[in-house]
């Protein structure tokens, strides 16, 4: 098996091959992840979100919607491009899923493998063709066009995630939800996890089951949900609702955060300067800190 090699942070091409590491050059072969090992990060910056990391060995983190079309995707490729747009270490984002093509379309870009894919290639000994990232300006990005996805161990996915950590300040990856095999297994590697869910009647309740069924795993990872589509809480039904996410974050998450819709945020745009966009992904960047550090 070819030691994955996804280029070094500082690395001019982007697109580096998979290779056996040159005499004298450290290996990237997978080692375990310390979950509550998450450096890099640093002080927010004036005109961002506070997504700033300043070196690789940064946090792995799994969005994972709570049910189909949660908006998972679209966090996911938000949290990425605006961490990239602030740090000075590289920025990984990854889509599970090769038929989706979500993260794809987001980017604008499509990298000439998907995830499972150049993982395969990896475990066939080959250096994959073409390279294995796409760019979209300074995120890398695996996630290639709508395809059917090859039949690949899952612990070939995971040991690559793990290899790409300890060259990122940040790998994001959009799991899907948790029904996949492979998400259940990301789970287990991943430092930080994401749910996302809609505002609506019965979400609370759902999540509750699925969260303490035997879909998740049990998690060493620090958790948040995000809640889309929240609406002024006007109507008792509304407030009803409100409360019983929050009691739900109390209960199973260290961070909640509520999102308005809005135009500039859509399954298949993102506007990273929207206010509401921004806002969330503000809350959210506390959820990166030490615990305890607020």
């Amino acid at each position: 098996m070819i030691t994955p090699d996804l280029g070094r942070p500082d690395a001019a091409d982007e697109t580096q091959l998979g290779r056996e590491p040159a005499a004298g050059e450290e290996s990237v072969t997978p080692e375990p992840v310390d979950p509550a090992a998450a450096p890099g990060r640093l002080d927010p910056a004036p005109d961002g979100a506070g997504l700033r990391f300043s070196r690789p060995g940064g946090p792995i983190v799994v969005v994972c919607g709570l049910h189909g079309g949660a908006g998972a995707s679209t966090l996911a490729y938000g949290l990425a491009a605006q961490a990239a747009h602030e740090s000075p270490a590289t920025i990984l984002l990854c889509e599970t899923d090769a038929a989706a093509g979500d993260v794809a379309a987001l980017a604008g870009v499509t990298s000439p493998f998907s995830l499972s894919e150049l993982a395969g290639e990896f475990v066939a000994g080959r250096s994959p063709a073409g390279g294995t990232l796409a760019r979209a300006g300074k995120l890398r990005v695996i996630a290639a066009a709508p395809a059917v996805a090859p039949a690949v161990d899952d612990s070939a996915v995971t040991a690559l995630m793990t290899a790409a950590r300890r060259r990122h300040g940040l790998t994001v990856i959009d799991a899907g939800t948790a029904r996949a095999p492979l998400t259940r297994e990301l789970l287990r590697i991943a430092t930080h996890v994401i749910w996302v869910t809609v505002a609506r009647p019965g979400a609370a309740e759902r999540a509750r089951a699925l969260l303490a069924g035997r879909l998740v795993p049990a998690l060493a990872a620090r958790q948040a949900l995000v809640v889309r589509g929240v609406r002024r809480a006007g109507r008792a039904g509304v407030r009803e609702q409100a409360a019983e996410l929050r009691q739900l974050a109390e209960d199973c998450c260290e961070r909640l955060v509520l999102v308005a819709d809005s135009p500039g945020v859509s399954g298949a745009h993102v506007e990273l300067g929207e206010r509401r966009m921004l806002a969330a992904l503000t809350a959210l960047a506390g959820f990166f800190d030490d615990p305890g550090q607020g």
